[in-house]
Protein backbone atom coordinates (compact mmCIF):
# COMPACT_ATOMS: atom_id res chain seq x y z
CA UNK A 1 0.00 0.00 0.00
CA UNK A 2 1.47 3.37 -0.96
CA UNK A 3 2.43 5.32 2.16
CA UNK A 4 0.89 8.79 1.86
CA UNK A 5 -2.51 10.37 2.37
CA UNK A 6 -4.01 13.80 2.84
CA UNK A 7 -6.56 15.35 5.18
CA UNK A 8 -8.42 18.49 4.12
CA UNK A 9 -10.23 20.53 6.79
CA UNK A 10 -12.60 23.36 5.82
CA UNK A 11 -14.81 25.60 7.95
CA UNK A 12 -18.54 25.74 7.19
CA UNK A 13 -20.99 28.23 8.68
CA UNK A 14 -22.82 26.64 11.59
CA UNK A 15 -25.76 24.39 10.68
CA UNK A 16 -25.55 25.00 6.92
CA UNK A 17 -25.28 21.21 6.58
CA UNK A 18 -28.37 19.46 8.04
CA UNK A 19 -27.94 16.96 10.86
CA UNK A 20 -28.77 13.29 10.50
CA UNK A 21 -28.92 10.28 12.80
CA UNK A 22 -26.10 8.58 10.89
CA UNK A 23 -22.74 8.73 12.69
CA UNK A 24 -19.25 8.35 11.29
CA UNK A 25 -17.69 9.00 7.90
CA UNK A 26 -19.65 9.39 4.68
CA UNK A 27 -18.28 7.68 1.59
CA UNK A 28 -17.98 10.07 -1.36
CA UNK A 29 -18.85 8.47 -4.74
CA UNK A 30 -15.44 8.70 -6.34
CA UNK A 31 -14.32 5.67 -8.33
CA UNK A 32 -10.58 6.33 -8.36
CA UNK A 33 -9.91 6.35 -4.63
CA UNK A 34 -11.53 5.79 -1.24
CA UNK A 35 -12.74 9.22 -0.09
CA UNK A 36 -14.20 9.74 3.38
CA UNK A 37 -16.10 12.84 4.49
CA UNK A 38 -16.83 13.74 8.13
CA UNK A 39 -18.73 16.70 9.56
CA UNK A 40 -17.68 17.81 13.05
CA UNK A 41 -20.06 20.28 14.66
CA UNK A 42 -18.42 23.35 16.17
CA UNK A 43 -19.14 24.24 19.78
CA UNK A 44 -21.31 27.19 20.73
CA UNK A 45 -21.68 29.29 17.54
CA UNK A 46 -18.32 28.36 16.06
CA UNK A 47 -18.25 27.07 12.47
CA UNK A 48 -18.62 23.39 11.67
CA UNK A 49 -15.61 21.47 10.38
CA UNK A 50 -15.80 19.56 7.09
CA UNK A 51 -13.01 16.98 6.86
CA UNK A 52 -12.15 15.14 3.64
CA UNK A 53 -9.60 12.33 3.66
CA UNK A 54 -7.94 10.28 0.91
CA UNK A 55 -5.16 7.71 1.23
CA UNK A 56 -3.03 5.45 -0.94
CA UNK A 57 -0.72 7.89 -2.74
CA UNK A 58 2.72 6.83 -3.93
CA UNK A 59 4.52 10.02 -2.87
CA UNK A 60 4.13 13.05 -0.64
CA UNK A 61 3.99 15.29 -3.74
CA UNK A 62 1.20 13.20 -5.29
CA UNK A 63 -0.81 13.41 -2.07
CA UNK A 64 -0.28 17.18 -1.90
CA UNK A 65 -1.41 17.71 -5.51
CA UNK A 66 -4.47 15.52 -4.91
CA UNK A 67 -5.28 17.60 -1.83
CA UNK A 68 -5.15 20.80 -3.85
CA UNK A 69 -7.38 19.23 -6.53
CA UNK A 70 -9.82 18.23 -3.80
CA UNK A 71 -9.80 21.84 -2.59
CA UNK A 72 -10.85 22.96 -6.05
CA UNK A 73 -13.58 20.31 -6.11
CA UNK A 74 -14.86 21.46 -2.71
CA UNK A 75 -14.91 25.09 -3.82
CA UNK A 76 -16.94 24.14 -6.89
CA UNK A 77 -19.25 21.97 -4.77
CA UNK A 78 -19.78 24.80 -2.32
CA UNK A 79 -20.83 27.13 -5.12
CA UNK A 80 -23.03 24.50 -6.81
CA UNK A 81 -24.84 23.54 -3.58
CA UNK A 82 -24.75 27.01 -1.98
CA UNK A 83 -22.71 25.85 1.02
CA UNK A 84 -19.99 28.43 1.67
CA UNK A 85 -16.69 27.19 3.04
CA UNK A 86 -13.37 28.62 4.19
CA UNK A 87 -10.77 26.15 2.89
CA UNK A 88 -7.85 27.75 4.68
CA UNK A 89 -4.17 28.51 3.98
CA UNK A 90 -2.86 24.94 4.56
CA UNK A 91 -1.44 25.91 7.95
CA UNK A 92 -2.15 24.78 11.51
CA UNK A 93 -3.90 27.40 13.62
CA UNK A 94 -2.84 25.73 16.89
CA UNK A 95 -0.01 23.48 18.00
CA UNK A 96 2.21 22.32 20.85
CA UNK A 97 5.95 22.23 21.36
CA UNK A 98 8.18 19.64 19.70
CA UNK A 99 9.36 18.26 23.07
CA UNK A 100 5.79 17.40 24.05
CA UNK A 101 5.16 15.88 20.61
CA UNK A 102 8.26 13.70 20.89
CA UNK A 103 7.23 12.57 24.39
CA UNK A 104 3.76 11.54 23.22
CA UNK A 105 5.20 9.75 20.21
CA UNK A 106 7.69 7.86 22.37
CA UNK A 107 5.25 6.83 25.12
CA UNK A 108 1.99 6.38 23.18
CA UNK A 109 3.16 5.69 19.63
CA UNK A 110 0.99 8.56 18.38
CA UNK A 111 2.02 11.46 16.16
CA UNK A 112 0.21 14.55 17.43
CA UNK A 113 -0.22 17.17 14.70
CA UNK A 114 -1.63 20.66 14.66
CA UNK A 115 -5.14 20.79 13.20
CA UNK A 116 -4.27 22.19 9.77
CA UNK A 117 -6.85 24.50 8.20
CA UNK A 118 -6.60 23.27 4.62
CA UNK A 119 -4.51 20.38 3.30
CA UNK A 120 -2.19 18.28 5.48
CA UNK A 121 -0.17 15.36 4.04
CA UNK A 122 0.77 12.43 6.30
CA UNK A 123 2.74 9.18 6.08
CA UNK A 124 0.40 6.18 6.39
CA UNK A 125 3.22 3.87 7.44
CA UNK A 126 4.31 6.07 10.35
CA UNK A 127 2.76 6.23 13.83
CA UNK A 128 -0.97 6.77 14.23
CA UNK A 129 -1.80 10.41 13.44
CA UNK A 130 -4.09 12.44 15.70
CA UNK A 131 -4.98 16.09 15.26
CA UNK A 132 -5.09 18.60 18.10
CA UNK A 133 -7.57 21.48 18.16
CA UNK A 134 -7.95 23.94 21.04
CA UNK A 135 -11.72 23.54 21.15
CA UNK A 136 -14.16 21.08 22.70
CA UNK A 137 -16.69 19.73 20.23
CA UNK A 138 -18.58 16.64 19.18
CA UNK A 139 -18.64 14.85 15.85
CA UNK A 140 -21.92 14.49 13.98
CA UNK A 141 -22.37 13.38 10.40
CA UNK A 142 -24.75 15.23 8.09
CA UNK A 143 -27.44 14.45 5.58
CA UNK A 144 -25.48 15.43 2.55
CA UNK A 145 -26.89 13.52 -0.42
CA UNK A 146 -26.80 16.43 -2.87
CA UNK A 147 -23.55 17.81 -1.48
CA UNK A 148 -21.77 14.43 -1.52
CA UNK A 149 -23.03 13.54 -5.02
CA UNK A 150 -21.92 16.92 -6.35
CA UNK A 151 -18.51 16.58 -4.71
CA UNK A 152 -18.12 13.14 -6.27
CA UNK A 153 -18.96 14.58 -9.69
CA UNK A 154 -16.33 17.31 -9.40
CA UNK A 155 -13.74 14.87 -8.07
CA UNK A 156 -14.47 12.53 -10.99
CA UNK A 157 -14.05 15.31 -13.56
CA UNK A 158 -11.03 14.97 -15.81
CA UNK A 159 -11.25 18.71 -16.59
CA UNK A 160 -9.79 21.46 -14.45
CA UNK A 161 -12.86 22.34 -12.38
CA UNK A 162 -11.75 25.93 -11.94
CA UNK A 163 -10.97 26.89 -15.51
CA UNK A 164 -8.53 29.68 -14.56
CA UNK A 165 -7.16 31.65 -11.62
CA UNK A 166 -9.97 34.21 -11.87
CA UNK A 167 -12.59 31.51 -11.33
CA UNK A 168 -10.70 30.21 -8.30
CA UNK A 169 -10.44 33.71 -6.85
CA UNK A 170 -14.12 34.43 -7.57
CA UNK A 171 -15.10 31.18 -5.81
CA UNK A 172 -13.04 32.11 -2.75
CA UNK A 173 -14.51 35.62 -2.63
CA UNK A 174 -18.07 34.31 -3.10
CA UNK A 175 -17.75 31.91 -0.18
CA UNK A 176 -16.14 34.59 2.00
CA UNK A 177 -19.33 36.65 1.66
CA UNK A 178 -21.25 34.20 3.85
CA UNK A 179 -18.82 34.89 6.70
CA UNK A 180 -19.35 38.67 6.56
CA UNK A 181 -21.38 40.08 9.43
CA UNK A 182 -23.25 42.88 7.64
CA UNK A 183 -25.44 43.23 4.55
CA UNK A 184 -23.29 45.97 3.06
CA UNK A 185 -20.07 43.93 3.43
CA UNK A 186 -21.75 40.95 1.73
CA UNK A 187 -23.15 43.22 -0.97
CA UNK A 188 -19.73 44.67 -1.86
CA UNK A 189 -18.25 41.15 -1.80
CA UNK A 190 -20.85 39.83 -4.27
CA UNK A 191 -20.20 42.78 -6.60
CA UNK A 192 -16.50 41.93 -6.40
CA UNK A 193 -17.25 38.37 -7.59
CA UNK A 194 -18.91 39.80 -10.71
CA UNK A 195 -16.01 42.22 -11.27
CA UNK A 196 -13.57 39.30 -11.19
CA UNK A 197 -15.59 37.23 -13.67
CA UNK A 198 -16.53 40.00 -16.10
CA UNK A 199 -14.52 40.46 -19.30
CA UNK A 200 -13.91 44.06 -20.39
CA UNK A 201 -14.41 43.99 -24.15
CA UNK A 202 -12.41 46.27 -26.43
CA UNK A 203 -14.39 49.21 -27.82
CA UNK A 204 -15.33 49.55 -31.49
CA UNK A 205 -12.78 51.07 -33.88
CA UNK A 206 -14.32 54.59 -34.22
CA UNK A 207 -14.17 54.94 -30.41
CA UNK A 208 -10.58 53.68 -30.38
CA UNK A 209 -9.64 56.24 -33.04
CA UNK A 210 -11.09 59.06 -30.92
CA UNK A 211 -9.17 57.85 -27.87
CA UNK A 212 -5.93 57.65 -29.85
CA UNK A 213 -6.43 61.23 -31.11
CA UNK A 214 -6.81 62.40 -27.50
CA UNK A 215 -3.63 60.50 -26.51
CA UNK A 216 -1.69 62.08 -29.37
CA UNK A 217 -2.88 65.56 -28.35
CA UNK A 218 -1.88 64.87 -24.75
CA UNK A 219 1.57 63.65 -25.79
CA UNK A 220 2.18 66.88 -27.69
CA UNK A 221 1.04 69.08 -24.80
CA UNK A 222 3.88 70.93 -23.04
CA UNK A 223 1.82 72.66 -20.35
CA UNK A 224 1.53 69.66 -18.01
CA UNK A 225 4.18 68.13 -15.78
CA UNK A 226 5.23 64.53 -16.60
CA UNK A 227 3.37 62.88 -13.71
CA UNK A 228 0.08 64.59 -14.63
CA UNK A 229 0.51 63.62 -18.28
CA UNK A 230 1.24 60.02 -17.36
CA UNK A 231 -1.84 59.83 -15.14
CA UNK A 232 -4.07 61.26 -17.88
CA UNK A 233 -2.49 58.99 -20.49
CA UNK A 234 -3.17 55.88 -18.38
CA UNK A 235 -6.77 56.97 -17.94
CA UNK A 236 -7.25 57.52 -21.68
CA UNK A 237 -5.71 54.15 -22.56
CA UNK A 238 -7.99 52.46 -20.02
CA UNK A 239 -10.94 53.82 -22.02
CA UNK A 240 -9.97 51.49 -24.88
CA UNK A 241 -11.90 48.79 -23.01
CA UNK A 242 -15.50 49.08 -21.84
CA UNK A 243 -16.11 50.11 -18.24
CA UNK A 244 -16.24 47.44 -15.53
CA UNK A 245 -19.88 48.40 -14.89
CA UNK A 246 -20.77 47.77 -18.53
CA UNK A 247 -18.88 44.47 -18.54
CA UNK A 248 -20.80 43.31 -15.44
CA UNK A 249 -24.11 44.20 -17.11
CA UNK A 250 -23.07 42.19 -20.18
CA UNK A 251 -22.13 39.24 -17.98
CA UNK A 252 -25.48 39.37 -16.17
CA UNK A 253 -27.48 39.63 -19.40
CA UNK A 254 -25.95 36.36 -20.62
CA UNK A 255 -27.45 34.44 -17.65
CA UNK A 256 -30.64 32.43 -17.33
CA UNK A 257 -32.61 34.97 -15.29
CA UNK A 258 -35.42 32.48 -14.51
CA UNK A 259 -33.29 31.15 -11.64
CA UNK A 260 -32.57 34.55 -10.07
CA UNK A 261 -35.97 35.51 -8.61
CA UNK A 262 -35.66 39.20 -9.46
CA UNK A 263 -39.41 39.72 -9.86
CA UNK A 264 -40.36 42.20 -12.58
CA UNK A 265 -37.01 43.98 -12.51
CA UNK A 266 -34.96 43.41 -15.72
CA UNK A 267 -31.50 42.03 -14.99
CA UNK A 268 -29.76 45.00 -16.68
CA UNK A 269 -31.59 47.53 -14.51
CA UNK A 270 -30.98 45.47 -11.37
CA UNK A 271 -27.22 45.27 -12.02
CA UNK A 272 -27.09 48.97 -12.89
CA UNK A 273 -28.86 49.86 -9.63
CA UNK A 274 -26.51 47.54 -7.71
CA UNK A 275 -23.41 49.11 -9.24
CA UNK A 276 -24.61 52.60 -8.38
CA UNK A 277 -25.26 51.39 -4.82
CA UNK A 278 -21.79 49.83 -4.72
CA UNK A 279 -20.21 53.15 -5.73
CA UNK A 280 -22.19 54.95 -3.04
CA UNK A 281 -21.19 52.37 -0.43
CA UNK A 282 -17.45 52.49 -1.05
CA UNK A 283 -17.38 56.30 -1.25
CA UNK A 284 -20.05 57.33 1.26
CA UNK A 285 -20.68 54.22 3.39
CA UNK A 286 -24.35 53.92 2.42
CA UNK A 287 -26.09 52.66 -0.76
CA UNK A 288 -28.14 55.78 -1.44
CA UNK A 289 -31.82 56.51 -1.00
CA UNK A 290 -34.36 54.07 -2.39
CA UNK A 291 -32.03 51.06 -2.45
CA UNK A 292 -33.12 48.16 -0.21
CA UNK A 293 -29.80 46.63 0.83
CA UNK A 294 -31.38 43.92 2.98
CA UNK A 295 -33.63 42.67 0.16
CA UNK A 296 -31.21 43.13 -2.74
CA UNK A 297 -28.08 41.60 -1.17
CA UNK A 298 -29.40 37.99 -1.37
CA UNK A 299 -30.64 38.69 -4.93
CA UNK A 300 -27.19 39.90 -5.92
CA UNK A 301 -25.74 36.78 -4.25
CA UNK A 302 -27.87 34.61 -6.54
CA UNK A 303 -26.59 36.52 -9.57
CA UNK A 304 -22.97 36.06 -8.43
CA UNK A 305 -23.53 32.34 -7.80
CA UNK A 306 -25.15 31.82 -11.21
CA UNK A 307 -22.25 33.62 -12.89
CA UNK A 308 -19.81 31.31 -11.11
CA UNK A 309 -21.78 28.15 -11.92
CA UNK A 310 -21.58 28.99 -15.62
CA UNK A 311 -17.77 29.04 -15.37
CA UNK A 312 -17.22 25.88 -13.34
CA UNK A 313 -16.11 23.02 -15.61
CA UNK A 314 -16.77 19.32 -15.24
CA UNK A 315 -17.33 16.47 -17.67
Amino acid sequence: MPPFGFRLRALVLRDRLPATETDGAIEVPYRKRHTALVIERGTSRRPDHLILRQTGFASEQEAWEAGQAAKAALRATGVATDVSMDLGPDLASTGIGQIVKDKIREELGVELRGDVHGVDVFDEEGPEVRYMRMEAEGSVSASLDDFVDTLGRFLESTSNTESDDRVQLASEVYMAAAFESSDRARFVTYITVLEILANRERRIQPALDMIQTAVDQLDSCEDLDPSAKQSLRSGLLDLQSESIGASIRSLAESMDTSKLDLGDCPIRRFINDCYVARSNLVHDGHPGSGFDLRADTPRLGRVAREALLSRLVYD
